[in-house]
């Protein structure tokens, strides 16, 4: 990731960071029978990113936007 650009490392972090967190959330709900609205933002959380992921990986590989 050295080659990579300041905006393109923190892209990279910040989705992992989603993916992590979200799975932690869904996790700690399930261990303390949370209300149906904390399983809500884990999901999202998730959701939003494995959505990223995909645009990362394709930046990674170089077919971005414009290529």
């Amino acid at each position: 990731m050295s080659g990579l650009r300041p905006i393109a490392v923190f892209q990279v972090v910040t989705t992992a960071l989603f993916i992590t967190l979200g799975a932690a959330i869904l996790m700690r709900s399930a261990m303390r029978g949370a209300p149906w609205g904390s399983y809500l933002i884990g999901f999202l959380f998730t959701g939003y990113g494995i959505y990223r992921a995909g645009f990362v990986a394709r930046a990674l590989r170089g077919k971005g936007e414009g290529q």
